[in-house]
Formats: C-alpha cells, structure tokens, sequence
C-alpha cells in the first residue's frame, strides 16, 4: 500500500513536472499573447477565444505526452534510454535559452542559434555539453528537475490567464471600409498606382547593384520612367516615413496609442496629434471623387482609415503575430511553430508576402480604383526567397544573401503586377511610382557602406522615352505629386519633371541627409 502511494506520488511529481517543461517550451507563445499588450497596435487578429483555446490545448497535450513518456522511461529501466531521454530534456531547454537571449539579454538576433550551428566552436562546445549529459546522466536530469519544480506555479498562472482572458475577450468588429462611388465607366482616368516596397535601397538595388542579382522587371520599368537617382526618404524606418509619406509632411515621433491609432509628431509642431484624424492622400482623393484601395503590411491601414478607403488588405509584421490564428487549428499550428521562432517569422512572412501579391493582383486589373496604394514587403528581413531554385524557403539566415534574395522576389513581383495590368489594358493607362520607406539599415554587414538613397521612379501613362532626374529629392513631397496628377495639373512625364524642380522640399529632420558613405 505504502508503495502504490509512493508510486501515485511520484506519477503527480511527473506529471507537474512535463506540464513545467511545456508551458516553458512554450515560452513564447505566453509572452506574445499576456505580456506585450504595447505591441497590439501591429497586430492584425485580436487575442481571441480560438488563439486562448488553442494554447491551453496545446499545453495540456504536450504536457501529457512528456508525462506519459517520462512514465515509460521510469518503467523502461534502460540506461540507453534513460541517457536518451536526459539528452532529449536538455535540449529543449534551448528553446526558453534562445528566448531569453534575444527577449533579456538582448544579443543580437542576425545570427540564430541555428545559423550558430554552423560555427565549429558551437559544434565544439556542443560536442562537450553532450559528452558531458551522456556520462552523468543522473546528475543533469536532477537539475533540470530542480528548474522545472521552481517553474511549476507558472503553470498554473498560465491557465489562470487563459482563463482569465476568455471571459475578458470580446469579438472585434471589422473596420467598415466606405463604399465605392458609383462612376459612369467602369474604368477612371487618371489613374496612379504607388509602390512602396520596404527597404528597397537606391545604391544596392540600382547604382550598385551585384552582378549575381539581376532585375529585369524593374529595369524595364526604369527604361520607360523619370528615374531620380538622388532621392532620400523622409525617416530612416517604417513607423516614422509611412505615415510623413501618405501625409505629405515629415513626421519626427511616433508611438501607439492604441489597436487603432498611431500619436504623430509632425516637424513643425511639439503636440503629438492622432494619425487617423489628419488629412491623407487618401481621403484628398476620395474628396476629388476617386475611389482608393489600399495593400500593405506593418500599419493597421483598415482602422486608421476605413472611411477613406473602398478596399483593403494589410499584414502584421511577422515577428508581432508570430501566434495568433483566425481558427482554432491555425492558432494551435502556430503556437506549435513558435517552438522554432526564427522558422516561424520565415514561415508567416511568406504567407503575408503570397496573401498580399493575390490583393494586389486583383486591385491593380480592377479599372474602377483612381488611387491604388500598395505597401509591400520587399526585400526586407527576414529571406524567405531561392531564386537559384525560384523556390520560397524556411532556412535562409543570412542577413545579406537573404537580402539580395528578396530584392529578386521584389522584381519578380514587379513583373506579375506589370504583366496582370498589361493584359487588362491598365498599364499604359496608369501613373504609376516606386519608392521605398527606407534605405538598407544593414548594408554594412555587406560592404561596409551605407546610402541614404531610396529609388523613385516615375513612369506616365503611354509609352515614354526614359529621363535621369539627378537633382535632390525627399519622397515626402509624392503625395502632393499624386494629387496634382488626379486634378490634372500634369498629364505628360515633362510636365512632372517642371513639377519637381518647382516644387523643392527642404532635407529630413530625421537625419543627416548628405551621410552617404
């Protein structure tokens, strides 16, 4: 009797045991979803019942599994097995090591642990560690049995916020978008489609550019566009340039201040004002009587401006909703891949990059949209791109391949846009630019440079001969462009050349504009 007790004990010891492992293992899940509230302004599903459900499902499973098969080592009684199992618990211990490295201890993420795989001292030092686990055994599963038993109250705090927050949780409504103006064709003149594509850097992309990086579709469109090869962006990154570029005004702050809304600071004021509230190049040219749609990613676009806006799409940044799923299974399935972080991110952004080229496509052949609006992913981080195979993939971790690998997706995303409005009619009918919010911010990992340029090409309506715009240029200044073009103040490439020269902005606040080396 006394040793069934004994046994009883021991199986609830392992049981509280393998559920400390798993809510651990799932470290980052619990943090994404109770504990970094500041970040639901990039997010693009709400913490709902099914991402709540799917976590506590996903614990109690994988909780029972590593009791059931802590279970069977015990009865087991083999050594192989017993050291097996020891290695088997150690190495899941990287999981909340790895999260503690990028969360706590702030080393910087280009280089994951499992690009660190490739470093022979890792291998050397891993070689050691499991040299090590493998001859004592005993000594090392008494240890991590020492963590998880401290750990093991955060079990319960976890289920309690589960609990917690699906009682709180209440369904989100979606944004309603304004209806679409009721236009005697079916097709609008003018018509502008402008493409940011992030980090899309002037030097790398065109001035110079690898030789192993050819960019057919985006050299076809220079052929035929007024190409400024001395345009600077307004800020250096995505929260500050986005919203002085659909403004027309430079902005020096940003921070949300909600799911729903970003406080600006503009340049040339001190009091931060709500970027929902300002006027846009959106609602200008709804004003004007056009129909707008919007695709982009990073920004909630359809709740900063659903009045503004017949249509649209936008993404999170991988890495903000690395979790959260629209069902139960998906968010289970994501909680799952969040094991592997770095895989995740991959493995979302490609997702986000395939859902927005569909929007896309279908915006860019529909003739009723006067003002298109698409800010796309580019050849930003992380690589998710092997144009060697014109493949997507999970395990590109280098920083500058990486790059140079999305700047041909970039291209070839260019050429299918190009290709779906040529065979509608559109694309000789449409203004349309390319910029990007921000320079490269890592070039120097590739060559020791970095270039304040972002490229600016503007292509007319009709077939045009090519022109070199060499003279300074802020992108700030395209939202007034684009309006000028829809009140029909320029209808020929010339007459947006004259435009520009007469039309000077001043250089960034954000930055020194001439620190180009």
């Amino acid at each position: 009797m006394v040793e069934i007790t004994r046994e009883r004990l021991r199986s609830v010891r392992d049981a509280l045991l393998a559920f400390s492992l798993a809510n651990l293992c799932f470290i980052t899940t619990w943090h994404a979803l109770f504990f970094n509230e500041q970040f639901e302004y990039f997010k693009e599903l709400p913490l709902n019942r099914q991402v709540l459900l799917g976590f506590a499902l996903n614990l109690i499973l994988l909780g029972f599994v590593a009791w059931r098969l802590t279970r069977w080592v015990r009865r087991a009684q083999s050594r192989l097995l017993y050291r097996v199992a020891c290695v088997v618990a150690f190495g899941l211990f990287v999981i909340p090591a790895d999260f503690f490295r990028t969360h706590f201890l702030l080393i910087p993420g280009g280089r994951t642990l499992m690009d660190w795989g490739t470093n022979p001292f890792v291998i050397a030092a891993s070689l050691i560690v499991l040299f090590a686990i493998w001859h004592w055994p005993r000594f090392v599963l008494r240890a991590i049995g020492l963590v998880l038993t401290v750990l093991v109250p955060l079990v319960f705090l976890t289920f309690g916020k589960i609990g917690y927050y699906l009682l709180k949780t209440r369904p989100e409504a979606p944004p309603q978008l304004a209806a679409f103006f009721r236009t005697p064709t079916p097709s609008v003149e003018p018509r502008v489609l402008w493409i940011i594509y992030d980090e899309l850097d002037q030097r790398l992309a065109f001035s110079n550019r690898p030789k192993d990086c050819p960019l057919p579709e985006l050299d076809r469109v220079c052929a035929e566009s007024l190409y400024a090869t001395n345009a600077f962006p307004p800020a250096g990154n995505t929260i500050l340039s986005l919203p002085a570029l659909i403004t027309g005004r430079y902005v020096i702050d940003a921070k949300p201040a909600s799911r729903s809304e970003l406080n600006i600071t503009y340049a040339d004021t001190t009091a931060p004002v709500g970027w929902s509230s300002q006027p846009t190049v959106f609602s200008r040219a709804r004003e004007l009587g056009f129909n707008t749609a919007l695709v982009g990613w990073y920004h909630p676009y359809s709740r900063l401006f659903p009045s503004s806006l017949n249509f649209c799409a936008w993404y999170p940044y991988a890495l903000y909703q690395l979790v959260r799923g629209r069902t139960l299974l998906g968010s289970m399935i994501n909680e799952t891949w969040a094991l592997l972080p770095a895989l995740q991110n991959r493995r979302e952004h490609i997702d986000f990059y395939q859902k927005s080229l569909a929007n896309s496509r279908n915006v860019v052949k529909d003739g009723r949209y006067g003002l298109m609006f698409f800010h796309l992913m580019g050849p930003h981080y992380p690589g998710i791109y092997n144009p060697r195979k014109g493949t997507f993939t999970l395990t590109e971790f280098s920083l500058t391949r990486g790059y140079f690998d999305n700047l041909q997706l970039t291209d070839k995303t260019m050429g299918i846009l190009r290709r779906e409005m040529e065979q509608t009619g559109l694309w000789d009918r449409t203004w349309v630019i390319i910029s990007a919010d921000h320079w490269w911010r890592e070039a120097r990992r590739y060559d020791g440079r970095l270039d304040h340029r972002v490229p600016f090409i503007l292509k007319a309506p009709g077939k045009n001969p090519p022109m070199i715009y060499g003279a300074f240029l802020n992108t700030v200044i395209t939202q007034h462009l684009i309006l000028a073009i829809l009140r029909k103040e320029i209808s020929r490439l010339p007459e947006a050349a004259a435009w520009l020269e007469t039309h000077k902005t001043p250089p960034s606040p954000n930055y020194d504009i001439m620190q180009t080396k």
